[in-house]
């Protein structure tokens, strides 16, 4: 288990977050504290009520939607991440943060072909390349040594 965890650290270290703005409104405020909570307090229980909190203010908030989603990730509870980071993508066919933090999960889950597909996506912007090619490589090789260990 604690090893798992640790894997499960490793990856939660590689997602990207959108960075929130600095605004006076509560829900900033809000999602800047549930932020220090996952990240300085490291408390995701107390981030995941911050963030269900938000939710209910604004249920297409797709940043906050993405943090959640990186949060049941960390609970291992990889399915309803998966969802989470489906809702973004529905909000948001593009939505990058979400897109290749779900191929990360895709990943962990061995569902090599559908991270494959983010990942793919995600490349689509060129933007992008620096920070997901080496996933790309290494989804292929596994993806090849299990077609090889099938024959």
């Amino acid at each position: 288990n604690a090893f798992i965890k640790e894997i499960d650290y490793s990856i939660f270290n590689e997602f990207l977050f959108e960075i929130p703005v600095c605004k006076k409104t509560e829900e900033d405020k809000l999602k800047i504290q549930a932020l220090k909570e996952l990240l300085i307090n490291e408390n995701p229980e107390k981030a995941l009520k911050l963030l269900n909190q938000l939710l209910e203010i604004n249920q297409n908030d797709i940043s906050t939607l993405n943090y959640k989603a990186c949060i049941l990730f960390l609970s291992s509870k990889y399915n309803d991440s998966i969802d989470c980071f489906n809702e973004c993508l529905e909000l948001n066919q593009d939505y990058k943060y979400a897109l290749f933090n779900k191929g990360l999960v895709l990943i962990r889950t061995n569902r090599l072909n559908e991270s494959l597909n983010c990942f793919n996506r995600f490349l689509e912007n060129e933007k992008n390349y620096i920070k997901t090619k080496p996933y790309q490589i290494e989804i292929i090789e596994k993806i090849n040594e299990n077609n090889e260990k099938n024959y």
